[in-house]
């Protein structure tokens, strides 16, 4: 406690200093303003302040001026208005006198106990929370509880501890600094018990008294190495909470929790405690790498495992790709021979065929031929077959050179017409017929030649001689 009044001593010392401080640079700084702004105000003022006089005077006479005329008219309204006034603070004046009198305000986390002084009642059994309350002045007393929760802090000033750490001696004998904080309240509906026993000022105390008690048992029953142990520690505060609810009833308060912070031993202790902790610590990292060699082990072991697995099951792989290589391959070079052969097959039937349609069409070809020569035959045996011929025969023509020798008989005279002719037709009936249809023809085509000369015109002529037989005589020329 001496060193937190020392502290407060401090803090409130330098909080004056600062002010001062504050103060003092404040002054300077309106020092400074006051002597920059001087002229500026001393100007304003002299060219501002007979204004604000002339106003001032003129507002006052018109003031003056006004009650002269209004004020007998204004005087009694105006005397109600302040008996009015009077009445209102007046009455204001005695609510609030009632109200202190007859009603008492309970503040926000408070606990109002109600305790009648005179006529026997005692503390009424009550509890007030907050709001107004109906009192009697005089008569009834008013106490008030905190109705919050209060802590109970066995620890340093550094840890915000109102109370010295517990001293607390381990199962072996070795001397510990332990740090706890409880939380507690008044229990609810419990607060006129509180009063009515006279624990309305002691009951922190009492409180603070029971709790290092029942901690300090508590604590006492743990070793040393469980102080380091949060499971232990935990069931330390769970027993210890318990039996405070039931001492802390007593007195009509309720815990709510117990929290175990900081346990502090002597250096020497600490340092044999370190020792221990590093040497079980080391025991535990040994076990720890033992066991990962182990995994480790047993990882490659199951790698090995794994990889000859996988290359058994590669070999099977392989082999059966090979036996389905080797049947797909006799699959495929029997469906190759397959299809040569048919093929083979194919083409010789088609060949066989081909030379079947050739011979077929030369058979065709050459009865066509011999009926076309027949048919030639016959229409050229016939006389209009013959005229034809003699047309052609008389188109190749050729007179290169004529001798006329009359007294060789081998030698056809072209004066002779009915000879010529039957040279060109040849003989018999029906050469002797066609003398005489086309004799007028062929004479009058000599004629021609002889005055215009050239073959052309007897060829000619003689085309008009056999379009004039086509037309005199039933015959049909062959196509």
């Amino acid at each position: 406690m001496k060193a937190l009044v020392e502290k407060l001593k401090v803090l409130l010392a330098g909080l004056v200093g600062l002010c001062v401080d504050v103060a003092k640079a404040a002054g300077r700084a309106l020092r400074r303003v006051w002597l920059w702004a001087r002229p500026y105000v001393a100007a304003l003022a002299e060219r501002v302040w007979p204004r604000v006089t002339r106003a001032w005077t003129a507002l006052w006479t018109w003031g003056r001026a006004v009650v002269r005329r209004w004020g007998p008219r204004l005087r009694r309204p105006a005397l109600v208005t302040l008996r009015a006034g009077a009445v209102a603070v007046v009455l204001a004046g005695l609510t609030l006198s009632v109200g202190q009198a007859f009603v008492r305000h309970t503040p926000v986390g408070r606990i109002a106990v109600r305790q009648v002084e005179w006529g026997g009642a005692g503390v009424v059994e009550q509890d007030h929370g907050p709001g107004l309350q109906r009192e009697t002045l005089g008569r009834d007393t008013w106490h008030f509880l905190h109705a919050g929760t209060h802590i109970v802090s066995f620890a340093s000033d550094a840890d915000g501890g109102t109370h010295q750490p517990l001293e607390v001696a381990t199962l072996e004998g070795e001397a510990c600094q332990v740090s706890v904080f409880v939380p507690y309240r008044i229990l609810p509906g419990s607060g006129w018990r509180l009063v009515a026993d006279g624990l309305r000022s002691d009951y922190p105390a009492r409180a603070v008294a029971i709790c290092r008690r029942v901690l300090l048992e508590e604590l006492g029953a743990l070793s040393a190495a469980e102080f380091a142990d949060p499971d232990a520690r935990a069931r330390v505060a769970e027993s210890a909470q318990a039996r405070l609810v039931d001492e802390l009833g007593a007195t009509h308060l309720e815990p709510r929790d117990v929290c175990i912070g900081n346990v502090f031993f002597a250096p020497t202790y600490e340092k044999k405690m370190l020792e221990k902790q590093l040497a079980a610590q080391n025991e535990l990292t040994q076990a720890s790498l033992e066991r990962r060699k182990d995994q480790e082990r047993a990882k490659e072991k199951q790698l090995h495992m794994l990889q000859d697995a996988e290359l058994g099951l590669i070999q099977g792989y392989a082999v059966q790709e090979e036996a389905l290589r080797d049947a797909h391959e006799g699959e495929l070079l029997a469906i190759g021979r397959g299809a040569s052969q048919h093929r083979a097959e194919v083409l010789s039937g088609s060949k066989v065929e081909v030379l079947r349609l050739e011979n077929e069409g030369e058979l065709a070809l050459a009865a066509a031929e011999d009926l076309r020569r027949s048919l030639l035959d016959q229409a050229l045996e016939s006389a209009g077959g013959r005229l034809h011929v003699a047309k052609e025969a008389a188109e190749n023509l050729r007179f290169g050179k004529v001798t006329l020798n009359s007294n060789d008989p081998r030698v056809p005279s072209v004066l002779d017409l009915d000879e010529l002719v039957g040279l060109l037709m040849g003989g018999g009936e029906d050469a002797t017929k066609l003398h005489r249809t086309v004799g007028s023809i062929v004479n009058m085509a000599v004629i021609a030649a002889s005055l215009w000369g050239g073959k052309k015109l007897l060829t000619k002529g003689l085309a008009a001689g056999a379009a004039g037989l086509r037309t005199n005589i039933d015959f049909k020329w062959p196509n």
